[in-house]
């Protein structure tokens, strides 16, 4: 008993950095996408009527990481980030129905470095989302460089490069109409527009339906 006291009191000092609150609500994640830095921690409350799993993986299947089981309302679960990666994770019973999340865990310092810097890039909300054919999204642009806009599957994988050029300052918008690299009608889902420059990414989520 000695031992399990240590440990307790131990654990919460050697494991936890900043703790990060992600909030179910209905069937959303609030936020859906966060950017943490390497050692810190998500705090998963189900702050719905519903029940809820937070459960690593893709497409309802869960890939080890971790795994919540089922959360009744007012239950809370975390997770520490020991190393950097993209973690995409869904609700068990809800993923079907667009409850989906995505955490980007970045090398200790990274986070850091770019909080202090002005914003790069900044994104409107993407519209109509939900979208059946084209779905637009306006963005600005504070300093001039190479931009890349892509969309990604819920797996992290590449569907479609929409914008690969170099941008003057301004607003700009571009259009997805729901069609991957090689013309191929992407299935209906969830998806994510990103946009990279100068090293600085800022995503939106979509969903698509057919």
């Amino acid at each position: 008993m000695k031992h399990l006291g240590v440990v307790f009191f131990i654990l919460p000092i050697l494991i936890f950095g900043a703790v990060h609150q992600v909030d179910m609500v209905g069937l959303t994640f609030v936020p859906d996408t966060l950017s943490i830095s390497e050692g810190d921690s998500v705090l998963w409350v189900n702050a719905s009527a519903l029940f809820h799993t937070t459960t690593s993986g893709t497409d309802g299947v869960p890939n080890g990481y971790w795994d919540s089981g089922l959360m009744s309302p007012n239950d809370s679960f975390v997770f520490h980030f020991d190393s950097a990666g993209v973690f995409p994770y869904f609700c068990t019973p809800h993923w079907t129905l667009g409850m989906i999340g995505l955490v980007t865990v970045a090398p200790v310092g990274i986070d850091e470095v770019q909080a202090v810097e002005p914003a790069e890039i900044s994104l409107a909300l993407a519209y109509p989302n939900p979208f059946t054919r084209t779905v637009r999204l306006d963005y600005s642009v504070n300093v001039g460089g190479r931009l890349e806009v892509t969309i990604y599957d819920s797996a992290g994988e590449t569907v479609r490069r929409l914008v690969d050029a170099d941008l003057a300052v301004g607003r700009h918008t571009v259009l997805w109409d729901g069609v991957d690299d090689l013309g191929r009608r992407a299935g209906s889902g969830v998806y994510y527009i990103g946009a990279h420059i100068n090293g600085t990414s800022v995503q939106e989520k979509v969903l698509l339906l057919r």
